[in-house]
């Protein structure tokens, strides 16, 4: 019986019953109305209990495997899912905090080198400096030395112990602070085109010109 879905139970059992009542004793209840009572009686039981007892269908079953299945994928997914985002979180928030305990314990000073387009006073080009050094890459660590020009404190770039410039005016005297305290002193070569102006010498560059130029950034401890 438990095999037989509910509607099929219903059904036998009120052929069941209708045999019982037609073979029984209850015959003597004639077309009396207590007869049909009892008769309903029992169906009614029966009919509750066929509806409420449970049946094994093998389709049924495993579809609601199937279904369970899936919805423990589902959860299975949706927590590696969490776990995954919880993971990047916690990278991204170990990156921001040790960026700003580096920015705590460090100083940032960039500018782009000054005098580029003069020689030294050996008569050797900065600008072939600059050119060479393009050639190799454009990276190069730096030294800087102080000195004074006319009488104020001044302060040169130099590669390889050659000079390509100098600390702008304006940066002279936040870089001379911090000279003692540096950790990195880079600078990247790259070009631009001159506009027509003149130099030191009151000679006019021509406009157009393919000028090498040195952007450094000084890193030091606070």
């Amino acid at each position: 019986m438990s095999r037989i879905k509910p509607i099929w139970r219903i059904v036998l059992g009120f052929l069941f019953l209708m045999a019982v009542v037609y073979n029984s004793s209850m015959l003597a209840f004639g077309g009396s109305f207590a007869g049909f009572a009892v008769m309903a009686a029992l169906f009614v039981v029966y009919v509750v209990y066929a509806i409420k007892t449970p049946y094994d269908d093998p389709l049924r079953s495993m579809r609601d495997l199937m279904a369970q299945q899936q919805a423990q994928a589902e959860q299975e997914k949706a927590e590696a899912a969490r776990k995954a985002e919880a993971d990047r979180q916690a990278r991204l928030d170990a990156i921001r905090a040790e960026k700003e305990e580096w920015n705590r314990q460090h100083g940032v000073i960039r500018f782009a080198v000054a005098g580029v387009t003069f020689d030294n006073d050996d008569g050797t080009s900065r600008q072939k400096l600059l050119k060479d050094l393009k050639a190799r890459g454009g990276d190069a660590e730096l030294e800087l030395e102080e000195f004074e020009y006319r009488g104020k404190p001044a302060c040169r770039v130099l590669v390889d112990g050659e000079q390509i410039g100098n600390v702008p005016r304006n940066k002279v005297e936040e870089v001379l602070a911090v000279l003692d305290r540096l950790e990195e002193a880079s600078a990247e070569v790259g070009t631009f085109r001159a506009e027509e102006e003149e130099d030191e010498d009151g000679n006019v560059r021509r406009r157009g010109e393919l000028i090498y130029r040195a952007d450094v950034r000084l890193v030091y401890s606070r």
